[in-house]
């Protein structure tokens, strides 16, 4: 099966220009990537749910400049769930089994290096496979470095220790057909199931898939004020409140 295209799926629901932000972030790691192995192209779906009306203007903006340029494809899905799983699957609903997918959400960004050590291999294009990046940045309440897991530690801990760890973000790269067998569960606390990305670690983690990290890839993840994120609320800061200007400089750093 030849897998020629990669799918930014962009998640958003009010965060307005951030959104572009996101995608251009996008756009300038995967012109920066080294691996000319990887003959794939990139195109972009930018799902909204329950939007406002700021959001809906920054993602056609968006979709107009990808366009015109010629930079990639890009397509907008506007959804009513008010939920970021069932939105995510419906999303995912929409792309050929044969596409990768990179999850992420609107307002996160990714630095120059997200792509220079991506490989698309056989285990990803079948489903064996889940790339997360090897580091994750907080920014803007708090500041917090997180160190990803490679495929190694899945050897030696338990499925216990992925319960009480939570050791993986839900920003990936994975088949959509990968997804479409394991689909996102409803994210509200009140439905059960509180952090979406814990629940579907242990489903895939069950299902045998390995999850693994790109070398050097960062994300960039801005962390608001009632943020629900377990580490943000457990952690403390490294480093002082980064804005989201400071972030912009830090990329072109790395």
């Amino acid at each position: 099966m030849k897998y020629n295209e990669l799918t930014a799926l962009i998640l958003a629901h009010d965060e307005g220009y951030m959104l572009c932000d996101c995608a251009k972030s996008i756009l300038s790691a995967w012109e920066n990537r080294a691996n000319a192995t990887n003959y794939i192209d990139l195109a972009f779906l930018f799902v909204l749910d329950n939007p406002s009306a700021e959001t809906i203007d920054a993602a056609k903006q968006m979709s107009s400049i990808l366009v015109g340029g010629r930079k990639a494809s890009s397509r907008i899905l506007v959804t009513s769930f008010g939920d970021p799983g069932l939105a995510r699957n419906a999303g995912i609903k929409t792309l050929d089994d044969k596409s990768l997918v990179l999850l992420i959400d609107s307002d996160d960004l990714v630095g120059s290096l997200y792509f220079s050590l991506f490989e698309v291999s056989q285990d990803l294009t079948q489903g064996r496979l889940i790339l997360h990046p090897e580091f994750l940045v907080n920014f803007q309440q708090k500041s917090i470095v997180y160190r990803q897991l490679p495929r190694n530690w899945q050897k030696t801990e338990s499925l216990a220790a992925a319960f009480f760890s939570n050791p993986y973000d839900l920003n990936m790269i994975a088949s959509a057909a990968l997804l479409k067998g394991c689909q996102f569960h409803v994210a509200r606390q009140d439905a059960g199931y509180g952090y979406e990305d814990w629940h579907f670690t242990l489903g895939t983690l069950l299902m045998g898939v390995v999850h693994d990290t790109i070398p050097r890839a960062i994300k960039y993840t801005r962390v608001k004020r009632a943020s629900r994120n377990l580490l943000d609320r457990l952690g403390s800061s490294l480093t002082p409140p980064l804005g989201l200007d400071s972030i912009h400089d830090h990329r072109r750093i790395c």
